[in-house]
């Protein structure tokens, strides 16, 4: 199953979305920040890429193809995600 599958499949469904409402971004709070779904996402993307950071050895990703940069990034995102 591809990410955004996954995503989809898992993340919290809005009372907006679910009553019909405008399908525009919410914000709110301080400076426009994302809310419900929104904020969702945008916190689980960071704690992928954080954990992504911690498992990944930047150091070798220019010694390496980009086949296998590619192929190790799948990897350590679904050992992150599972």
């Amino acid at each position: 199953m591809a990410l955004l599958d996954r995503l989809r499949k898992n993340e919290p469904k809005p009372a907006a979305a679910a009553a019909g409402v405008s399908g525009k971004p919410a914000t709110g709070g301080k400076g426009g920040a994302p809310v419900g779904r929104d904020a969702w996402y945008a916190e689980l993307k960071s704690r992928v890429h954080n954990a992504l950071f911690e498992r990944l050895d930047l150091s070798k990703v220019g010694k390496v193809t980009q086949d296998q940069v590619s192929e190790d990034v799948v990897q350590a995102t679904r050992m992150v995600l599972d």
